[in-house]
């Protein structure tokens, strides 16, 4: 059988493929295997199937084809996070034909962890700012500071609807595979093994911890405006990524770091949930509308990543000393 995991992004997803990727003779020895073709720069995950798929390569999909016939006696495991890009209009069709080549080879089963849409989403905005900007979360060439999370979420609400929908459809597609949907839960790694029948290729009393940390929210305002602080610094910071590395690491925090904070607001969270609640009903996706339907969304304080008051000189002038900057 050939196991597909798809994501969703922020769901135990790293975890789950650092585990596979170190576990290759624990693996043979229950006749799986997670190819060591296709991988990421980390080397855990299969981006580059994930992105042959959306450009449509079919160099790349004849490869993985080629390479399941030859191990249809096996048992094969596909995961990235890029398959669940491919559930657009657009890329869905070259996708589906993908999936009924493979089951053409062997039996398909695609596994989906399904987090709640308005915290997956203020966590991709997260993600984004972190990564690109806040100029990137506006979506427009010249944005201004103003509503910038609410544009952003404004976007989304047409991804929630075609998220679901295709779902939907792979869920129809019996003759292209067979699609598992499970909820984001606190063991979700083990489930998901489990579903696979490998949950025996890590010990029962190891505790599984999700990687890709929190970032703190005076750090999440220093990436949202990047450019700006570089600027102070004169530029002299070489690497972004290794930064942000250093600061989810915690090898580096800024002083009186903040850690529990949200940057949507209530009726921003309200308005995600119940939509995502009215399309899940729509498709029929049960196993979402059952699981987060009776959850309420808490009134908490939220915090302005448009504010970049609260990263101080003294704040930069540590950054400085670390990163060996005079």
């Amino acid at each position: 059988m050939l196991f597909i995991h798809i994501g969703m992004p922020k769901t135990g997803t790293t975890t789950l493929q650092r585990i596979l990727s170190n576990n290759k003779n624990k693996l043979s020895r229950r006749n799986f295997i997670y190819p060591a073709l296709w991988r990421d720069d980390e080397n855990i995950a299969h981006h580059g199937i994930g992105k042959a798929l959306k450009s449509y390569d079919k160099n790349t999909t004849t490869e993985l084809t080629d390479f399941l016939r030859y191990h249809r006696d096996k048992d094969i495991i596909l995961s990235t996070e890029s398959f669940s890009n491919l559930l657009t209009y657009n890329d869905y069709p070259f996708f589906y034909n993908f999936l009924i080549t493979c089951s053409q080879i062997m039996p398909v089963k695609i596994i989906c962890a399904l987090r709640r849409i308005d915290s997956f989403i203020e966590s991709m905005c997260l993600h984004d700012s972190k990564i690109f900007g806040w100029r990137y979360l506006q979506g427009v060439s010249q944005p201004s500071r103003e509503n910038v999370i609410g544009e952003y979420i404004k976007r989304r609400f047409n991804w929630i609807e075609i998220f679901f929908s295709k779902l939907r459809q792979l869920d129809l597609s019996t003759e292209a595979c067979s699609l598992v949907t499970i909820p984001l839960e606190d063991d979700i790694v083990r489930t998901i093994l489990k579903l696979i029948g490998i949950e025996g290729i890590i010990d029962n009393d190891v505790k599984l911890l999700r990687e890709n940390a929190h970032l703190g929210f005076k750090a999440q305002c220093f990436f949202a405006h990047f450019d700006d602080f570089a600027a102070c610094m004169k530029n002299k910071i070489t690497s972004k990524g290794e930064l942000i590395n250093k600061f989810e690491s915690r090898q580096f925090e800024f002083s009186n770091e903040i850690y529990n904070y949200h940057i949507f607001d209530f009726y921003q969270r309200l308005c995600l949930h119940e939509f995502a609640l009215h399309k899940s009903l729509q498709y029929n996706l049960m196993v979402y509308y059952n699981t987060y339907s009776h959850d309420e969304i808490p009134q908490w304080q939220v915090n302005n990543i448009m504010n970049t008051d609260i990263i101080t000189g003294a704040d930069l002038a540590k950054l400085s000393r670390y990163i060996g900057l005079s």
